[in-house]
């Protein structure tokens, strides 16, 4: 933690399952990380300022999405 935010690296599990483990910056995920939900679903890549940002979000069927530069492709 830093100024009583998360900064650095580190892991958050929500109540649901869900699952952050990753680069954290200013309290938000920033950085490479893998966050895993409750479904199975999840998304690996690079973060910015807690938005996907470079990577891959896989759905619990298989199918997956690209992120380039905090677009979907």
């Amino acid at each position: 933690y830093k100024d009583g935010k998360r900064d650095g690296r580190g892991t958050h599990t929500w109540p649901d399952g869900s699952k952050y483990e990753g680069e954290y910056k200013d309290g938000k995920s920033h950085g490479r990380g893998i966050e895993t939900y409750h479904d199975g679903s999840k998304y690996e890549g690079e973060w910015k300022d807690g938005e996907f940002w470079n990577g891959t979000f896989t759905d619990v069927d298989g199918s997956k999405t690209e992120w380039k530069d905090g677009k979907e492709i």
